[in-house]
């Protein structure tokens, strides 16, 4: 069974396009951030997850999908480095 079928569309078509208008609308909402480097109190912040990341987004001016990423990329460095410790 298709990604389509399984969601309920009955023709790709009509489930290519319903996808296309969420990314369109994820975008919209997360373009206003720029690219910028990652800073050392940016990544404690990521990686301290003290706050929820709707509002760690606000507070550091990047989208939620981007906090996510790199706190999934910090923890495989620091699982990479101590493994290399061995």
């Amino acid at each position: 069974m298709s990604g389509f079928a399984k969601s309920g569309y009955k023709s790709r078509e009509k489930y290519l396009e319903a996808r296309r208008r969420g990314q369109r609308r994820y975008y919209a909402k997360t373009a206003k951030y720029p690219r910028q480097e990652w800073t050392e109190e940016e990544d404690a912040a990521v990686l301290a997850h003290a706050v929820p990341d709707r509002t760690l987004s606000e507070i550091l001016g990047r989208s939620m999908h981007s906090i996510q990423n790199r706190r999934c990329r910090l923890n495989k460095e620091r699982r990479d480095d101590a493994q290399n410790e061995r």
